[in-house]
């Protein structure tokens, strides 16, 4: 008898339960069927006019896309071209600015104006410099290495010098006297370099007593 008691409160817990939820939703308790049929009737209305809303909003995604794609597309040229012609615009100021007229050299020798190749020659100016210090220390315990690194850090600028002219050509020894004077006294040390370690022992090879 108490499990019989206990179904019987657990249904009517349950159907007053369900019957509170319909009314909350504004759905009274004591529909029929026919008022349920007609309630499934508008669901079915208002699945229809879901479908159909959907249905234009992707229409409309599908068209707004193809209107958005050929804009899109005009948006990336007028990028690209307004990069372009900023690049144009740093190349002009940066030619404007610089010390010298565009080379009319090969393009291939380029990099004779690029850091790197400025910081090799700094180093090697550099290295120049200490061996031209620590010379009479060098000369004393082995003039031959003296002689050679002579030799070699001429070479070095010879081989500088003779790039730059092709290069730049006249451009380097030809223009203002504030960018070129320092290109005439490279030049001039490089001659007297030449002329003083090269030329002047094979004159005086030439016209010694023994010679030729």
């Amino acid at each position: 008898m108490a499990s019989d008691y206990a179904s019987y409160k657990l249904v009517n817990t349950l159907e007053s339960e369900s019957i509170q939820a319909l009314e909350v939703w504004g759905v009274p308790s004591y529909l029929d069927e026919q008022a349920i049929d007609a309630l499934k009737e508008q669901i079915g209305v208002l699945e229809v006019q879901e479908a159909a809303l959907a249905e234009q909003i992707d229409d409309l995604t599908t068209l707004f896309r193809s209107r958005q794609r050929p804009l899109e597309d005009e948006l990336q040229t007028v990028r690209s071209k307004k990069v372009k012609i900023d690049q144009e615009i740093q190349s002009a100021i940066k030619a404007a600015e610089s010390d010298l007229p565009p080379p009319p050299g090969s393009k291939s020798l380029a990099w004779v104006d690029s850091t790197l190749f400025g910081l090799v020659c700094n180093i090697i100016v550099a290295l120049n410099l200490a061996v031209m210090f620590f010379g009479p220390r060098l000369h004393k315990q082995d003039g031959l290495l003296l002689k050679v690194l002579d030799h070699v850090f001429l070479s070095w600028y010879v081989t500088e010098l003779t790039l730059k002219t092709l290069y730049h050509q006249q451009n380097l020894f030809i223009g203002r006297v504030s960018v070129v004077w320092w290109n005439w006294l490279d030049l001039g040390i490089v001659i007297g370099g030449v002329a003083n370690q090269w030329l002047m022992p094979i004159v005086m090879l030439l016209t010694s007593p023994g010679g030729g």
